[in-house]
């Protein structure tokens, strides 16, 4: 199995199961088949919202975070302050998203002169190739 593929199915794993204890707890009296599907409902729903509309799953964050809060003003601070810092960490998380795809794509290209990222090497061949009285730095082999 890919490590990947094993990745998303721990954390799929992990958050559907924490769904499901809270439900249990939440809802003791409905049947056992009813708070699996209320969970898997919740877990798809949450799913999408993290794939499709991050800022919409960062305003749920602030909300939640801001629900005990009963003074006006320290809710507002509160809120501000923490919308702020879950937009920081989403836009860290999609930089590394992009960080990451770009070895993906080279991985789905191949490691060989035609891959993604050996554009670099073959740029600078061509430069040299061009202009052969400019000295391009050659990148030490390890």
């Amino acid at each position: 199995m890919k490590p990947i593929v094993m990745l998303w199915a721990a954390a799929i794993a992990i958050v559907g199961s924490c769904l499901f204890w809270r439900n249990r707890r939440r809802y003791r009296r409905k049947a056992l088949l009813w708070v699996a599907m209320k969970s898997a409902v919740e877990l798809l729903i949450l799913f999408l919202v993290a794939a499709l509309m991050p800022a919409l799953l960062i305003v749920w964050l602030v909300v939640w975070v801001t629900r005990p809060i009963k003074t006006p003003w320290v809710c507002t601070v509160v809120g501000v302050l923490s919308g702020v810092v879950f937009g920081i960490f989403s836009s860290f998380a999609l930089e590394a998203l992009i960080f990451f795809g770009v070895f993906a794509i080279d991985l789905k290209t191949g490691a060989h002169d035609g891959g993604f990222l050996h554009c670099w090497k073959r740029a600078r061949e061509e430069e040299a190739d061009r202009h052969p009285a400019v000295l391009v730095p050659q990148a030490k082999a390890a």
